[in-house]
């Protein structure tokens, strides 16, 4: 064979593995070595499979020194390259992984390119080697404790969360409650103090959002679904330590607890909406299903534990612990409506979206989910119990209220809210602060919201009509928006002013009251409201100023676009040209005269597309028959194109009825055409 003649190429890591005092330095130098990984090269995969070799490669990730850290990338790619031999040898020597978990031993911080080294190494042996590594991870000591030690190193708390989402193989199933066990979910809420750094407590907060986003109970791969941490972290133990938190008045960093705990609660309203839960809590019950740790996160508990809170938080919005001091913008100084303000309102509009879930309004829902908990804590302990879940809901059944009178003594927790939020005035409020701040369109979106969700939620039950009749009596809605409109064309009409920044959400707030009458035009509302909404101002409001805004929103801009007119070509050529002929009465082909202007131009377009396929693909053959066919009507028309070619290119030539049309002839019947010469 030719290759055996010096065209095949000897890798330069064979040779040096030949060599008997070879060193690992060497081997890291060369340049082709992860290509030599990657092509599995045997001799290369033996020697780096010894475990002195793994030892000096794991130390070159972790140790420091400025001889080992030039090897450190290398080493890490060596030992992430797919090269399953590698891992196991690693994997089954429990003294390297132990040596090498002894990184997390050193005193924060980190070297953050050493823990982004770490993290991606024993994220790999994880992925290969799952049951394993977290067998060998649950027997370091302390190893949460560990972990969260370095919680301001991300490539740390990325390892925690690749840990965690471990749990949707079935090799690593039960870590999550291991960590439970293990006390993760208090330990990360007990940073979330005020008097911790913010930049921990937003490190804190983003790994508590991680652990929410994979837990959501959604049909997706990546994530493990509901668990022990996620329901841990919406009890009542959890939120009230959080709410506690939030709500400190003196500490040095609680305005960075208060939005770093609002931007927490958000996410899990939106990430545990019941109302998109593939099986919801109250059919389980139907269909007679035991609990299990996979069922749908409750948070009736949460809302109840903040609607009780609302006061506090009203509070800040009128007196914010942090101190805004004014701006400067094209506009002048101005007063800012701050991130701690921004944060509460976007925190009432969520709990009103978490209020409206089916289950927070079913009277029976918090108890069927109680009732569960306790079951699913039972199963967890081992203690089986005698009586099946539906069993004991039945036998309790006798000991609860019909169902109307649970709702009036004890509201369901979504009409809980909705009372609170008329009790405290919260929607007033948000809606004085949309127009206190006529330029923070972030926060004129919040208010949208919240008063959208107030008019589209049911009127024939529950406390949603006495907060949507608090927003027209304390919130003065539909004067607001008068007033408002008024305000906004004063500051334009003045030299050089503008609209104020929230006339397009006040267009769109006033587009929904609108929509709510018309919704209930047929069945009463509210004397309360009815005086609103039929008051002349309003009425004045709706039939001029609303819509010649909406016509004008609604208008095109630039307006329509017009129609392109027809080829030059086509309107002087084909039209005048077979005008003329008409009018000359010039026969065309077998004694036919042109009457219409388009037969001129369709007899041409026949000649020109006759002779071309059908069809793509079609034979020879096709074509020397179509032609012998077609060929004496072919003939007949080529001898009128050549004579009326002939005819008109002649400056002067007989018609046949034998006198003689000139040029100039031609000419006065193009003139005649419409009184003018085209050419």
């Amino acid at each position: 064979m030719f290759w055996r003649f010096g065209f095949h190429s000897v890798s330069a890591i064979d040779a040096l593995l030949d060599k008997p005092d070879v060193t690992l330095e060497e081997i890291l130098d060369e340049d082709d070595l992860l290509q030599e990984c990657k092509a599995h090269n045997t001799k290369l995969i033996e020697y780096l499979r010894d475990p002195n070799v793994l030892g000096r490669l794991l130390d070159f990730i972790v140790e420091e020194g400025e001889g080992k850290m030039k090897y450190s990338y290398t080493a890490c790619e060596v030992l992430c390259c797919e090269i399953w031999s590698i891992c196991e040898s690693v994997v089954q020597n429990r003294e390297l992984l132990q040596h090498f978990w002894m990184f997390l031993d050193r005193q924060p911080p980190l070297n953050p390119l050493q823990a982004s080294y770490f993290t991606k190494v024993n994220e790999q042996f994880l992925e290969k080697k799952t049951d394993e590594m977290v067998s060998f991870i649950q027997s370091l000591p302390d190893i949460v404790s560990k972990l969260l030690s370095h919680i301001d190193t991300s490539a740390v708390m990325d390892l925690l969360l690749k840990i965690i989402s471990m749990e949707k193989f079935d090799a690593g199933r039960g870590v999550v409650d291991w960590l439970q066990d293990e006390g993760l979910i208090p330990a990360l809420i007990s940073q979330m103090d005020p008097q911790v750094d913010p930049e921990i407590q937003t490190t804190v907060a983003d790994v508590l959002k991680a652990i929410i986003a994979i837990s959501a109970n959604a049909n997706d791969q990546s994530g493990i679904g509901p668990n022990s941490l996620s329901r841990e972290l919406v009890g009542e133990k959890s939120i009230t330590t959080l709410v506690e938190y939030m709500l400190h008045s003196v500490a040095p960093y609680s305005t960075a607890t208060l939005t770093n705990g609002v931007s927490i609660i958000i996410e899990l309203i939106r990430k545990n909406n019941s109302d998109y839960d593939p099986e919801p809590v109250m059919s389980l019950l139907q269909t007679h299903k035991a609990p299990t740790l996979r069922d749908p996160i409750y948070l009736g508990t949460m809302l109840r534990i903040f609607s009780s809170r609302l006061l506090s938080f009203q509070k800040l919005l009128n007196n914010p612990k942090a101190a805004e001091v004014r701006i400067s913008t094209t506009f002048g100084k101005i007063q800012p409506l701050g991130f701690e303000r921004f944060r509460i309102c976007e925190l009432y509009a969520e709990l009103l979206h978490c209020s409206n879930m089916l289950l927070l309004n079913d009277p029976r829902g918090e108890a069927v989910v109680l009732m569960r908990d306790r079951q699913r804590d039972l199963m967890k302990k081992g203690g089986d119990g005698d009586k099946t879940p539906t069993q004991e809901h039945h036998d309790s059944e006798g000991d609860n209220c019909k169902e109307e009178d649970f709702a009036i003594s004890d509201p369901v927790v979504g009409d809980f809210l909705k009372m609170q939020f008329v009790k405290f005035g919260v929607v007033p409020k948000v809606l004085d602060l949309f127009f206190q701040f006529p330029w923070n369109n972030f926060l004129h979106n919040v208010v949208y919201d919240i008063v959208q969700q107030v008019f589209n939620g049911s009127m024939d039950r529950g406390y949603n009509q006495d907060l949507a009749i608090d927003v027209f009596v304390s919130g003065r809605i539909t004067e607001r928006i008068i007033q408002g409109s008024k305000n906004s064309d004063e500051s334009s009409s003045q030299p050089g002013g503008v609209r104020l920044g929230y006339m397009g959400h006040l267009t769109l707030i006033a587009e929904e009251v609108v929509k709510l009458t018309e919704r209930y035009a047929r069945e009463p509302l509210s004397p309360l409201v009815i005086e609103k909404i039929t008051a002349p101002e309003w009425i004045d409001y709706v039939e001029h100023t609303l819509v010649a805004t909406r016509a004008r929103d609604n208008a095109i801009l630039g307006g329509f676009r017009p129609q392109p007119p027809p080829p030059p070509s086509q309107v002087n050529a084909d039209y005048d040209l077979t005008g003329a002929m008409s009018k000359l009465g010039i026969e065309g082909p077998e004694g036919r005269v042109f009457e219409d202007g388009d037969q001129f131009a369709r007899y041409f377009s026949q000649q020109i597309t006759g002779d071309l396929p059908d069809k793509f693909g079609s034979s020879d053959e096709d074509d020397d028959e179509d032609w012998m066919a077609e060929g004496h009507e072919f003939a007949q028309n080529r001898e009128f194109e050549a004579s009326v070619q002939e005819e008109f290119y002649d400056d002067d030539f007989e018609r046949h009825g034998g006198f003689s049309i000139t040029s100039e002839e031609i000419e006065d019947a193009y003139t005649s055409n419409d009184g003018q010469y085209r050419s």
